[in-house]
């Protein structure tokens, strides 16, 4: 039990120590961290046995660093990214890609339903970036 509270206090100081150093970075550093797991498809206990080894910054460090990696250069894969969500710069690239598509755009405007729910996805994330 002490040795559990030793960890969780350690952990909650090294989070904040990150966020402060972070700043404005910060949720976005959280972010990155995030979409690296779901990429790995890496379980909460899982990330927690890397945490405990290697401690909570320097596992959201790795992993945020990953998981920008995965977002921001991996190349699309049935319109998303291998984590499954584009980067705002990615969906504006594809709605540009998907704009040059006769036959894409064709399925749009006769109110293909997929084509049209792709792209309100994709403007919403290129949005919000």
């Amino acid at each position: 039990a002490a040795t559990e509270a030793a960890f969780e206090a350690q952990s909650t100081a090294e989070y904040e120590a990150l966020r402060r150093e972070q700043g404005p970075k910060f949720d976005a550093l959280v972010a990155d961290f995030q979409r690296a797991g779901r990429f790995v498809d890496a379980t909460t206990d899982e990330i927690a046995l890397i945490e405990r080894a290697i401690g909570t910054k320097r596992t959201i460090e790795i992993m945020a660093k990953l998981g920008g990696a995965f977002g921001k250069e991996m190349p699309f894969v049935d319109g998303k990214t291998p984590g499954g969500i584009p980067t705002p710069e990615q969906a504006r690239a594809r709605i540009k890609e998907l704009g040059s598509d006769t036959a894409w755009r064709s399925r749009y405007t006769s109110g293909d339903l997929a084509a049209r729910r792709e792209m309100e996805d994709l403007q919403k994330i290129a949005a919000a970036g």
